[in-house]
């Protein structure tokens, strides 16, 4: 389930009686999209594993996102 969906159902829901908390205090934290979607908002992230996979020897070679994701899904969005 998506953070705002839980946000639009209340707390009730959530069976851990400190998840509103950790919610708001990670909202704090990281901002309100925490959880971002798609390409773009997640392409520093994802180079930055690409080149410590390569770095530490876990990869033959430093991947790219054009070469990781097929080309229909680079223009997505949520």
């Amino acid at each position: 389930m998506h953070y705002q969906e839980l946000y639009k159902i209340g707390w009730a829901y959530s069976s851990l009686p400190w998840f509103a908390q950790e919610y708001e205090e990670t909202k704090k934290l990281m901002r309100e999209n925490f959880w971002p979607y798609s390409i773009e908002p997640n392409r520093k992230t994802l180079e930055t594993l690409f080149r410590y996979s390569y770095e530490q020897g876990l990869s033959s070679k430093q991947l790219t996102i054009e070469e990781l994701f097929h080309h229909s899904t680079l223009t997505l969005e949520k």
